[in-house]
């Protein structure tokens, strides 16, 4: 059994509903069988038609696992799946594609790994970049986006670009795609690579 934690985005004070459905499931030996909650939580699931739905109450901070989603593994080979038809507390939101890395190289070390960008916070006033690295177990092409909290890209710093083994690092001047500074605030970038996803969250300060 595999269990993929659902975390919020933002905060929340009071009452939260969200509903999803797992979508595209790209392997058989990856299979969608129910959801667990989290205390003080409510989670209900179909397997059968992947539709899930999440009912929580309180102070939820950024960042805080609301449920888990939960597979059962038949192969340790890499899988894919969308969480799709999102929303919370009825309002639409972005959905998101999940690259699962089951497989490995049997390496101590070997594995793809985002870090966390430095400095963190970015204070634009004093800081002209913040460095945001990783590290790929095999050569291989790589995206990196920064989003906003709401899921929306903010910049796509690397997009399916060849990157080396071992550690890379890409560089990032607080700006938006139209070359705007983006706002104070909490922002999240995302590595993707053809069999791994990994999201961390940062925090800009003007």
């Amino acid at each position: 059994t595999m269990l993929v934690p659902l975390t919020l985005r933002g905060s929340v004070n009071g009452a939260l509903g969200i509903s999803m459905s797992i979508a595209g499931m790209t392997s058989s030996d990856l299979q969608f069988v129910g959801t667990r909650a989290v205390d003080g939580g409510l989670v209900k699931a179909n397997a059968a038609s992947g539709k899930v739905a999440i009912a929580l109450s309180g102070k939820l901070d950024d960042g805080a696992t609301v449920g888990y989603l939960e597979f059962s593994v038949v192969n340790k080979h890499n899988a894919e799946f969308d969480i799709a038809d999102v929303t919370v507390n009825d309002e639409a939101r972005p959905g998101s594609h999940v690259a699962l890395k089951l497989s490995g190289s049997g390496m101590a070390g070997s594995a793809n790994a985002l870090g966390q960008n430095a400095p963190n916070p970015f204070m634009l006033a004093s800081t002209s970049h913040t460095m945001i690295g990783f590290d790929l177990a095999n050569s291989e092409n790589i995206s990196l986006s920064v989003y906003d909290m709401l899921g929306h890209e903010v910049r796509s710093l690397v997009t399916d670009e060849n990157r080396a083994a071992g550690h890379n690092a890409v560089e990032w001047d607080g700006r938006d795609s139209n070359g705007n500074i983006v706002a104070s605030g909490l922002y999240y970038y995302q590595l993707v690579t053809p069999d791994f996803t990994q999201t961390v969250k940062m925090q800009v300060v003007r």
